[in-house]
């Protein structure tokens, strides 16, 4: 069986190693990020099976780092935040997470989900889309939001972009 690899995104240095230290010493591979930026790449490039998502991040917050992932991904997201209200909660389920998990939490529990989810997903690798799309001359980068046409990125509004990756996930 392989080890699942775990993306934890928090910028507090104290809950990520509380974090890493119990899912390492429960078998897991855990990777870490402190920012939005940093969980996008890490994500791209290590493409984990679980991430553990705070909302409250310097520069892009949660929210939108998973609004970004599934846009080519459907890893498990698991947003772990001291944010408790029930708008906080709804929103972070519309933006596409897995499941939601308030600080304080118990370690427990935040072990047992990360245990349904993975077993859930079983593993996700399988489920998780190509992080870029090439057709012709035309390359979109979808965890960076770029768009190449030519070899020259091209600036796209918000519903351009939208439109475009949607045709373009959706052939014929």
């Amino acid at each position: 069986m392989s080890i699942a690899k775990i993306l934890v995104v928090d910028d507090e240095p104290h809950m990520v190693r509380l974090i890493e230290a119990n899912l390492g010493t429960a078998g897991y591979q855990v990777l870490s990020a402190a920012d939005g930026r940093a969980a996008l790449q890490l994500a791209e490039q290590e493409q984990p099976d679980l991430i553990i998502l705070d909302l409250m991040l310097p520069g892009m917050d949660g929210y939108e780092v998973c609004r970004r992932i599934r846009e080519y991904s459907a890893v498990p997201v698991l947003m772990l935040t001291a944010r408790s209200t029930e708008i906080d909660l709804v929103r972070g389920f519309d933006v596409g997470a897995d499941d939601y998990l308030v600080k304080p939490f118990a370690i427990n529990e935040l072990l047992v989900r990360v245990r349904a989810i993975l077993k859930r997903s079983k593993f996700a690798q399988e489920i998780v889309q190509h992080p870029t799309l090439a057709v012709g001359d035309v390359s979109i980068d979808f965890a960076r939001r770029q768009v190449v046409v030519r070899g020259q990125q091209v600036e796209l509004s918000p519903i351009e972009y939208k439109l475009l990756t949607t045709l373009a996930l959706n052939a014929n």
